[in-house]
């Protein structure tokens, strides 16, 4: 064997012995320190895994419990808006069936058809009614009264929550009437009528009201007088004129004087003295001067009257009244 041959084998058993020193070097460091050291941060890194995924899992479940809250929230809000929406298309409907009620077989037919108690749809006042709405609604002044229907007008300059007992312009209904319908009372209720002394005693008789009388002549002014409280007395005190209160108002006071006067119709004298002529019914006699119900002018003195231009208010050409009564 020549020297080149020797130096090359033992290169090869040098190389071969230290490849043999490094392989065991590294199969006792991964079975040393160095393996111990790779397994507690694999532990360690699976303890935080574990700990981030029940962290994870608490925050699901409360955010699922938060939004079992909301929906069951969501449902009841749902629940409420749907009751309001059947209630008020309930109310609606019950509006516009008061609205096309005009007489009291009306609220009779009403009453069987809809099943409804009218106690409880019917309020004790227009002011009490809460509505924003004029037009009519059921009155009951006292659970012992039976409701009777009436209008209520809620937008005036005097505020809202007025019941009409009467109402006079030019569609000319008959206020020459006897004393049964002044009682019970006569017209349409959204237009020309008297409320009826009945009703209007009930009203009154029940809480303390105030009276407002808006009066308008031929030639187109306006005055008004106004009462702070107003009270009648039943039929048996033959509708007494028991109470008015303060006045005030662009008007003379009409009224005043007539405290403690009973009501008069053509059939029923309760006044002092009688003309023939006299027409309409009031308290103490229909002929009294301040006597609203009295007979109208004749549609030509009204044109007359407006062509001259008299600025003076007239009573004797009204051409329109009104008489509404409010809860104080």
């Amino acid at each position: 064997m020549d020297s080149s041959k020797v130096v090359l084998c033992l290169v090869l058993i040098s190389l071969l012995t230290t490849n043999v020193q490094c392989s065991k070097r590294t199969a006792l460091s991964l079975t040393g320190f160095g393996f111990e050291e790779l397994a507690a941060k694999l532990e360690h890194l699976q303890d935080k895994l574990l700990e981030t995924e029940q962290k994870l899992s608490k925050a699901i479940n409360q955010q699922d419990r938060t939004i079992e809250r909301q929906l069951a929230a969501l449902q009841v809000q749902s629940h409420k808006t749907l009751s309001l929406q059947t209630a008020w298309a309930q109310k609606t409907k019950l509006w516009n069936d008061i609205q096309a009620l005009s007489s009291k077989e009306d609220i009779e037919r009403f009453k069987l058809s809809s099943g409804l108690e009218l106690a409880s749809i019917s309020s004790r006042s227009c002011k009490a009614a809460g509505q924003e709405q004029s037009g009519k609604f059921l009155i009951q002044p006292t659970e012992h009264d039976e409701p009777f229907l009436g209008y209520c007008v809620q937008q005036t300059n005097f505020g809202g929550g007025w019941l009409v007992i009467k109402h006079r312009d030019n569609r000319w209904l008959d206020f020459d009437r006897n004393w049964s319908e002044y009682r019970n009372g006569f017209g349409s209720v959204e237009e020309d009528v008297w409320l009826g002394l009945e009703n209007i005693h009930r009203t009154t008789r029940a809480r303390k009201h105030e009276l407002l009388v808006e009066l308008k002549d031929a030639t187109g002014n306006s005055v008004y007088a106004r009462y702070s409280s107003f009270d009648i007395g039943s039929e048996a005190e033959q509708y007494t004129l028991k109470k008015l209160g303060h006045y005030t108002g662009t008007a003379d006071d009409l009224m005043s004087s007539l405290v403690s006067k009973k009501f008069t119709t053509k059939d029923r004298n309760n006044g002092i003295k009688r003309d023939g002529s006299c027409e309409g019914g009031w308290w103490m006699d229909p002929c009294t001067s301040t006597n609203i119900n009295g007979p109208r002018k004749s549609r030509l003195e009204l044109l007359i009257a407006k062509i001259r231009g008299k600025s003076v208010f007239s009573l004797q050409r009204l051409v329109f009244t009104r008489m509404m009564i409010r809860e104080v």
